[in-house]
C-alpha cells in the first residue's frame, strides 16, 4: 500500500508536535519467535493457545488437586525455550546467568535484537545518549533463594542473586551491559506497564533527556506450559481462548511477551537516515483516581480523559482514527467500560472505526501487553492491513458496537482509504493507570525511490559470527532462508552487507562468504566455502610470472585508492628507462605482452601492481600482523614497512629491471623440480643453481637451457618431474652476478630506514629489523627461501592476503600449514572481488576497523543467540528442554592443559565457583572479561579468609585483574603474614 510521502515541511510540523519516530522493534510472543512470525500469527486470526493435558501439567509441577478439577482449563500461552540464553554476549558467566530471572535474560536479549533492527551496533550505543525505560512482571523464579542465602550469611551472594530477580534492576541491567548512558528507568503499572513505559520513553526524547531511548517489558509467568483452574466471575477465561467484545466472551488467559522498540525524534530519525517504522504523534497517560467502583475494576472517566489527551497532544480529531488497537481482555465488565469510554470520545464519528485486540491472540501478557498491541499496531499501520482477532467476533450485542460505528475485523482487511493512515491503542492497568497513544503511517521521501533504483557493483560479502559454535551455525542457518526466500537484488545484497559489517556487534567465531549474487552467496554457505578466523593475518607479496592479461583495468577503473597510488608510482616513474607508464597498460592502450617483455617494464608493472593492492586494502580499514614478500615482492614490502619511500622504491625497481636487461644475456632458462631441497642438491651439477625453494618438494633452478635439458633428461631417467618455466632471465642465480655492480650503485644511494613492523625476510625465514645495500645485491643473486618464511609461520594461526596477480603463496602456505585457516585472495579475473575478499580475511582474523560512516537499516536475520540451558535447581518450576543444535563448524585445535599443582587447581576452583565451569583459567585470564564482578570477589575473598585464615583485602583483589596476578598477589599476602605461610605451602 502506498506510503505517505513527506516533505520537510511534514517534519517541521512534526517535529513542533514532539512526534516520535519508531525505528526498530523486537518481540517474542506467545508461538512466535519474532515479529515476522507476530504478523503472520495476527493475519491468520489464530490464537497460539497451546493444549497441556492434565498428565503433563503435573510433570511440570502443578499439583494433580488442580488438573483433576472439574473447573481446569488445558489451555496456556507458552514463549519456547525460556531457559535459554547467550549468557557469553553478554559477557557473564553461567552462574550468573543461572541465578537471574528468565525475564531479565530474555530481556537483554530483546534489547540486542531491538537496537540490531534499528540499524545500529548494540554495543556502540554510548555516543548516542541513549536510553531505557522497562518493566516485567512479578519474579516467579529465585525469589525464596535470596531469604537462604541470607539465612547463611551469604550477604554477597544474596545481593548478587537479588539484583537479578528484582525487577528495580531490569532496566539498569540493560543500561550496564549495552553502556546507555541516558535515562534507565523500571515503570510498574500492572496490565498498562509496557505501554507506559514507551509514552515515558517518548517525553524523555522530547525533553532531550536521551536522543535514543529503548522501550519495552518482559512478562513470564511461570509455569507458564500448564493451564489454570477457573473460578466464577474471575477474569480467566472459560474455555482457553480470549474473544473480546463478542457474543462469547468470557475472559482472557495469561499470555507472555518479551520485547522492545527503539526510538528517535522524528527529525533526528530523518536526518540520521534511520528506517521509519511508524510515527507516534500523541501519547496520554493518567489514572481513573477514585472514579470507579473499587481499586482493581476500571473507570470509564479515567479512560476517556486519557485519550482526549492523547488526539490533544497529537493535534488530531476522532475522525482521523481508522483503527483501535483496545485493551480488550473480553470480561464482561472490562469490555463494557472500555467501549462506553471509547464511545465517549470516537462513537459520533460516521466513519467505521474498527476494533482491534491482541489478547485474542496472545492471551493477556500482563506487563508485556501494551507493547504487544503497540507493535501490532506498528506492523498494521505499515503494511496497510488490518488483521481479524482470534476466536468468535460476533459482536456482543448488549455493547451496541454499530451505533458508534464500531466493527471487528473478521479477516484480513485492507486499510480503508484516507490521505493518512492513523491508529490509536489503549492499555490499562490494575490500579488505574491508563495510557492512550495516537499513532500514523511510516513516512518516506520521494528521493527514496531513485537510491532504491541504483544497483551496486562489485562482489558482496556477508561477515557473520557467533559466541560459539551453535550460535554461528544458527547464523548460516538463518542467511541461507533468507537469500532463498528474498532473492535479493544487488543493491539489497549491498545494503545487506554493509549493514552486517559495520553495524553489527562482531564475536570470536567467525565466518564469511563472498559472492557476485544471493546464488553464489548461498552456495557459499551451503558447501562450506568459507573464511574462517584465524590469529594473526599476514599480508604477502607475490614475486614475478603472477601477471594475466587485463590484471589492473577493473580496478585502476573503479576503485580510486588504487588509481591514485598508480598515478602517484608512475610520476616518479624516470623516463629515462623507457618504460610504459602503469596507468596506460592498465586502460590497454599498451599492448600488455611487450609492456612485460622486458626486465624492466615486468619489474616496475608487478611492484606498482602489488603495492596499489596493499594500499587500497590497507585504506579500507584492513590492519595486518606481519608482512611477507617472493622475491621482487620485497620491495612493497619495503615501502610498507618504511624502509624506503615509494619514489625510492620505483627507482630501485626500475633500476634493478633495467640491470638485469643490460647484462645478463644469453641463453638462459628456469625449471621447477619436484625434489626437497635436500635431496635435490647433492643430484644439482654444478653448472646449475638452485634459485628457489618454496617448500617441501617444490624447488627452483636455474642456468643455461643446454644444462638443465640435460638435468632435466637426467631427472626423468631417475623418476623425477620436472617443468620448464617461461621465463626470460635466470633469476636468483649466478646468471644475475654481471647486474649486481650496477644495481649496488643504485641501492647506495639510498639511505635506508629501520624496519617498522614484523617483515619475515624470503632470503632467511627471519624477522628483519634493518636492510642494507648489500642485502639486496644478496637479493638479487641468492636463492629464494620461502620454505624458510612458511616454517617461521608454523607456530602461528594465520590468514593470508596476498597481494598479487594470481594467488601463488597462498597454495604454497596452505600445503604446509594444512591445519591452520590459510586464505588468500585475486583469482584471474576476479578484480571486482578485491575488497570483499580482503575484508573477509580480515574480518575473520578481527583485523578490520570499522568504518566512521553507518549504514541504513536493512531488512536482514537478526543475530542468532546461543541456546545453551540456564536454569536454577532451586527454581520452583520446570520447563521442558526443547533444542539441541549439533554444530558442524571447525574450530581451532584444542590446547593441551598442562596439570595444575595442588594449590593452583584449589584457587582455580574457587574462581570456577563464581564464574562457572563454562570458562578456561589461565594465569592471563582476566576475571572481570570472564564475567567476574565485585560480588563475586567479595564470595572468594570470603573463601579465603575462611579456609586459610588469611586476609585478602577485596580491594587488592580488584586490582588484580588476571589469574596470574591473583596468584602472585596472594603469596605476596602471605609473606606478609609469615604465621598464614604454611596453610598455603
Amino acid at each position: 500500500m502506498e506510503q505517505m510521502k513527506m516533505t520537510q515541511t511534514d517534519i517541521s510540523t512534526l517535529s513542533d508536535l514532539g512526534a516520535i519516530a519508531v525505528i526498530g522493534m523486537f518481540g517474542e510472543f506467545s508461538g512466535c519467535k519474532n515479529i515476522d512470525e507476530f504478523w503472520s500469527l495476527l493475519q491468520s486470526g489464530k490464537s497460539a493457545g497451546s493444549y497441556t493435558s492434565p498428565d503433563d501439567a503435573e510433570q511440570l509441577g502443578m499439583s494433580t488437586q488442580k488438573t483433576h478439577d472439574e473447573n481446569y482449563v488445558p489451555w496456556s500461552m507458552p514463549i519456547e525455550d525460556i531457559d535459554q540464553f547467550d549468557a557469553r554476549a553478554f559477557e557473564m558467566t553461567d552462574m550468573q546467568a543461572e541465578t537471574m530471572d528468565p525475564q531479565c535474560r530474555r530481556f537483554l536479549q530483546a534489547c540486542w535484537s531491538g537496537v540490531e533492527h534499528a540499524g545500529y551496533n548494540p554495543m556502540q550505543l554510548k555516543t548516542l545518549n541513549a536510553g531505557i525505560i522497562a518493566c516485567s512482571n512479578p519474579n516467579g523464579y529465585l525469589g525464596e533463594t535470596v531469604t537462604a542465602h541470607l539465612d547463611a550469611n551469604h550477604h554477597a551472594k544474596a545481593l548478587q542473586v537479588l539484583t537479578g530477580n528484582n525487577n528495580d534492576f531490569l532496566a539498569t541491567w540493560a543500561a550496564y551491559k549495552l553502556n546507555l548512558t541516558g535515562p534507565a528507568l523500571t515503570v510498574q503499572t500492572a496490565c498498562s506497564s509496557s505501554l507506559v513505559a514507551i509514552a515515558n520513553a517518548c517525553l524523555q526524547l522530547q525533553t532531550y533527556q536521551a536522543d535514543l531511548m529503548i522501550a519495552g517489558g518482559a512478562a513470564l509467568t511461570l509455569p507458564q506450559e500448564v493451564g489454570y483452574v477457573r473460578q466464577q466471575g474471575s477474569i480467566l477465561s472459560q474455555n482457553g481462548q480470549c474473544s473480546p467484545f463478542s457474543q462469547d466472551a468470557s475472559g482472557t488467559l495469561n499470555g507472555n511477551a518479551v520485547a522492545t522498540v527503539v526510538l528517535k525524534r522524528v527529525e533526528d530519525a530523518v536526518e540520521d537516515g534511520d528506517h521509519i517504522w511508524a510515527v507516534i504523534r500523541g501519547a496520554g497517560i493518567n489514572n481513573d483516581g477514585r472514579a470507579k467502583m473499587d481499586f482493581m475494576a476500571p473507570g470509564v472517566e479515567g479512560q476517556s480523559a486519557v485519550m482526549n489527551k492523547a488526539l490533544q497532544l497529537a493535534d488530531l480529531l476522532p475522525e482521523h482514527i481508522q483503527f483501535i488497537e483496545t485493551h480488550g481482555t473480553g470480561t464482561q465488565l472490562g469490555d463494557e467500560i472500555e467501549v462506553r469510554a471509547l464511545s465517549e470520545v470516537y462513537g459520533d464519528s460516521n466513519s467505521i472505526k474498527y476494533l482491534g485486540a491482541v489478547k485474542s491472540n496472545i492471551g493477556h501478557a500482563n506487563a508485556g501487553a501494551g507493547i504487544a498491541g503497540f507493535i501490532k499496531t506498528v506492523l498494521s499501520l505499515y503494511h496497510g492491513k488490518i488483521a481479524p482477532n482470534a476466536g468468535n467476533t460476533d459482536p456482543n450485542s448488549t455493547l451496541n458496537l454499530d451505533a458508534f460505528h464500531f466493527a471487528l475485523p473478521q479477516s484480513v482487511l485492507t486499510w480503508p482509504e484516507c490521505d493518512v493512515r492513523r491508529a490509536a491503542i489503549s492499555s490499562l492497568g490494575f490500579g488505574g493507570t491508563n495510557a492512550h497513544l495516537i499513532l500514523e503511517q511510516a513516512p518516506y521521501f520521494p528521493a527514496d525511490e531513485q537510491s532504491q533504483q541504483t544497483e551496486a557493483q562489485g562482489a558482496n560479502l556477508l561477515t557473520l559470527s557467533g559466541t560459539s559454535k551453535t550460535s554461528l551455525m544458527a547464523q548460516i542457518a538463518a542467511w541461507q532462508a533468507w537469500l532463498t526466500e528474498h532473492k535479493p537484488s544487488q543493491s539489497e545484497l549491498r545494503a545487506a552487507s554493509n549493514a552486517l559489517l559495520w553495524n553489527r556487534h562482531h564475536f570470536s567465531y567467525r565466518t564469511a562468504a563472498v559472492g557476485n549474487n544471493w546464488q553464489e552467496l548461498t552456495a557459499s554457505l551451503t558447501d562450506g566455502g568459507l573464511k574462517q578466523g584465524a590469529s594473526q593475518l599476514v599480508l604477502a607479496f607475490t614475486g614475478q610470472g603472477a601477471q594475466w592479461k587485463g590484471m589492473g583495468r577493473y580496478l585502476y577503473q573503479n576503485d580510486p585508492t588504487f588509481k591514485s597510488v598508480t598515478d602517484q608510482c608512475d610520476e616518479y616513474l624516470d623516463a629515462t628507462f623507457g618504460i610504459y607508464s602503469a596507468s596506460s597498460v592498465w586502460e590497454g592502450d599498451v599492448d600488455f605482452d611487450q609492456a612485460f617483455s622486458n626486465a624492466g617494464g615486468a619489474h616496475y608493472y608487478q611492484f606498482c601492481y602489488q603495492f596499489a593492492l596493499a594500499k587500497t586494502i590497507t585504506a579500507s580499514g584492513v590492519h595486518y600482523d606481519t608482512v611477507v614478500g617472493h622475491s621482487l615482492g620485497e620491495f612493497a614490502a619495503a615501502v610498507i614497512c618504511g624502509v624506503v619511500t615509494l619514489q625510492e622504491a620505483v627507482s630501485l625497481v626500475c633500476q634493478r629491471g633495467w640491470a638485469i636487461e643490460k647484462h645478463c644475456k644469453g641463453d638462459v632458462g628456469m625449471m621447477a623440480v619436484r625434489l626437497d631441497r635436500e635431496t635435490l642438491l647433492p643430484l644439482l651439477p654444478e653448472s646449475l643453481d638452485l634459485a628457489v625453494v618454496n617448500g617441501e618438494q617444490q624447488c627452483v633452478v636455474a642456468g643455461l637451457n643446454s644444462d638443465l635439458h640435460e638435468f632435466e633428461s637426467e631427472l626423468k631417467r631417475q623418476s623425477y618431474q620436472s617443468k620448464r618455466l617461461k621465463t626470460t632471465h635466470g633469476f636468483h642465480s649466478r646468471q644475475m652476478m654481471s647486474a649486481c655492480e650496477d644495481f649496488r650503485l643504485a641501492c647506495e644511494k639510498v639511505e635506508f630506514q629501520p624496519v617498522q613492523g614484523d617483515w619475515i625476510s624470503s632470503l632467511t625465514g627471519q624477522k628483519l629489523v634493518s636492510v642494507d645495500a648489500d642485502y639486496w645485491v644478496r637479493h638479487l643473486t641468492q636463492e629464494v627461501r620461502f620454505d624458510l618464511v612458511i616454517d617461521s609461520l608454523l607456530d602461528s594461526d594465520i590468514g593470508m592476503i596476498e597481494c598479487g596477480g594470481t594467488s601463488v603463496l597462498g597454495d604454497l602456505v596452505q600445503a604446509k600449514l594444512t591445519r591452520r585457516y590459510v586464505t588468500t585472495i585475486f583469482t584471474r579475473d576476479e578484480e571486482h572481488k578485491l575488497l570483499a575478499e580482503s575484508h573477509a580475511i580480515a574480518f575473520c582474523c578481527d583485523r578490520l576497523n570499522g568504518e566512521s560512516k553507518r549504514y541504513p537499516q536493512a531488512n536482514i536475520p537478526g543475530y542468532c543467540f546461543d541456546t545453551n540451558r540456564f536454569w536454577s535447581d532451586q527454581a520452583p518450576h520446570t520447563v521442558r528442554w526443547q533444542s539441541e543444535i549439533n554444530s558442524k563448524v571447525v574450530v581451532q585445535d584444542e590446547v593441551e592443559e598442562v596439570a595444575d599443582d595442588e594449590l593452583t587447581a584449589w584457587l582455580k576452583s574457587l574462581w570456577y565457583a563464581e564464574l562457572g565451569e563454562g570458562v578456561t583459567i589461565h594465569d592471563d585470564s582476566d576475571f572481570y572479561a570472564l564475567g567476574g564482578n565485585s560480588l563475586a570477589a567479595i564470595q572468594i575473598c570470603d573463601q579465603l579468609e575462611k579456609q586459610l585464615d588469611l586476609s585478602f583485602p577485596v580491594s587488592r583483589f580488584l586490582n588484580q585483574r588476571t589469574f596470574g596476578q591473583f596468584m602472585n598477589t596472594l603469596m605476596t599476602l602471605a609473606e606478609e603474614q609469615p604465621e598464614e605461610m604454611e596453610n598455603i605451602q
